[in-house]
């Protein structure tokens, strides 16, 4: 039955975006408005859901409401996003549209995570999320017809009724595993992170395992670092320390990496995380642990690479049917390349358990850099291909530049999130996509489009992102290089 309310809520949440939100920006030309003022109010979304985002998910992780911080949120914004279609006046529908974004963001973060954390066993969670793109590509598909019948109003009228019916596969949802284990729990218990082995999978290379205790002598607190050997034997050294959980992390190597690729990736256990069981001390405040946790340089790396995705999604989904319209491309087409999209995105988000598992999420994470950079270059040559309808060749792109990008990103958020910052860690990676990078590209590809059209702002979003890109691969070498030494001077 939990997984059945997961599947309702992704059905009915996306099915209900998908009626207005890729028609914003044609509501917004339809109403006079030029390629500045489309991309200001497009850019206020993303740039108000990253703050808000993380504001709802920190405050449903601190005093542990999350169902009713979603439920909330979610009628304000449905109420919100109703009244837009009703307003045609350019300062009320920034407010209007500030204000539905602020609601809108905690529904997707908050329920992914407590998703996340019911599939945690049984890696299921591609399998439920695959359901949202089921629900987009088919009411995107349907309301694409009723526009071109009835006018851009049907989809404003069309969004509330399906609201219903989200508002309550929200209330189904189980909410219960994200609760964080008692302070006392955490002192006693000691924390261990396996650092990952430098051989590829199922190979017998040494494992270097950190096992810290809270027990306090004197206040001094205990590390014993063990070592296991492919033999099955161990050598266990303990080091004794005055800074917690900290001095642990001064003696080990630095490269604590989930983003090392295939070879890297650790098979620990389930029940604990690869950064967040090292940097969890049971009496870590909630800003201490997510500040260890940030400070990671393989976080940093993700968070920019998932800034740099969100960059090029933006430009992609604010401006994609704007370009359409000025190649004479007629509403059902429209719907009908979204109806492409989620279909591309159901098959991988069915096998993502078996890609995160088998490919690992370094490679998933550059595959999608590489996919973006090719798609933005598709729409470049799209005008000069004699016809709108060659974007559906286009579209299938989608699965992997989302699809493989939100199971990733989902994925690696809830490994490195210690206890008690699930929703947060997960509002940072949508916060970096959906909002910054998001943000970033609707801007930057609003001035571009109006000053120089459509084909230059592809062209220069896909510029931005390979370079981006190079940057993070020539820092993930740097910090290979540096790993590299550590197990020379181990060895």
């Amino acid at each position: 039955m939990r997984h059945l309310a997961a599947k309702a809520w992704y059905l009915s949440f996306f099915s209900m975006y998908s009626l207005v939100n890729p028609y914003l920006n044609l509501y917004y030309r339809r109403l006079g408005f030029n390629e500045r003022a489309v991309g200001v109010l497009a850019g206020i979304q993303p740039w108000v859901f990253g703050p808000s985002g993380y504001f709802w998910s920190a405050f449903a992780d601190m005093y542990r409401k999350h169902k009713v911080i979603l439920i909330g949120t979610l009628i304000a914004s449905i109420v919100c996003k109703t009244l837009i279609g009703f307003s045609h006046a350019y300062w009320l529908l920034i407010g209007l549209v500030a204000l539905a974004q602020f609601f809108t963001s905690p529904s997707m973060t908050i329920a992914d995570t407590a998703v996340v954390a019911l599939c945690k066993q049984d890696g299921s969670y591609g399998r439920q999320r695959m359901w949202g793109a089921v629900g987009w590509g088919i009411s995107s598909f349907v309301i694409g017809g009723l526009i071109t019948v009835f006018g851009i109003m049907a989809a404003f009228v069309c969004f509330p009724i399906v609201g219903i019916f989200t508002i309550m596969a929200g209330c189904a949802l189980d909410m219960s595993l994200l609760t964080v284990p008692d302070d006392a729990e955490q002192r006693d218990a000691p924390q261990q992170l396996e650092l990952c082995p430098t051989g590829g999978k199922g190979k017998k290379d040494t494992k270097l395992v950190l096992e810290t205790s809270s027990e306090e002598s004197d206040g001094q607190s205990i590390a014993v670092v063990v070592v296991e050997s492919p033999n099955g034997s161990s050598n266990s050294e303990t080091h004794v320390s005055t800074s917690d959980a900290e001095s642990v992390g001064e003696d080990a190597p630095e490269d604590v990496n989930l983003l090392a690729g295939k070879q890297n990736t650790c098979e620990s256990k389930e029940s604990e995380n690869e950064l967040g069981g090292s940097l969890d001390g049971g009496n870590a405040s909630f800003l201490s642990k997510l500040k260890r946790v940030l400070m990671e340089p393989e976080v940093a790396i993700f968070v920019l690479m998932a800034f740099l995705m969100g960059i090029a999604a933006g430009t992609i989904e604010n401006f994609l049917f704007l370009y359409l319209d000025q190649l004479g491309a007629p509403e059902y087409l429209m719907g009908l390349s979204l109806l492409v999209t989620c279909s591309a995105e159901v098959p991988i988000f069915f096998v993502m358990d078996h890609i995160l598992r088998y490919v690992g999420i370094q490679a998933t994470l550059h595959m999608v850099m590489g996919t973006f950079i090719v798609r933005l270059v598709a729409y470049v040559m799209l005008a000069s291909m004699g016809s709108p309808w060659w974007v559906l060749l286009i579209e299938p792109l989608h699965g992997v530049t989302f699809g493989c990008a939100w199971g990733a990103g989902t994925e690696y958020s809830r490994r490195i999130a210690p206890p008690g910052l699930d929703a947060t860690l997960q509002s940072i990676f949508s916060g970096m996509y959906f909002g910054l990078g998001y943000g970033t590209g609707a801007l930057v590809g609003g001035a571009v489009f109006k000053e120089f059209g459509p084909r230059i702002m592809f062209a220069v979003t896909a510029s931005i992102v390979s370079i981006g890109w190079g940057i993070c691969l020539v820092a993930i070498a740097i910090l290979g290089t540096r790993r590299s030494k550590y197990q020379n001077l181990q060895g």
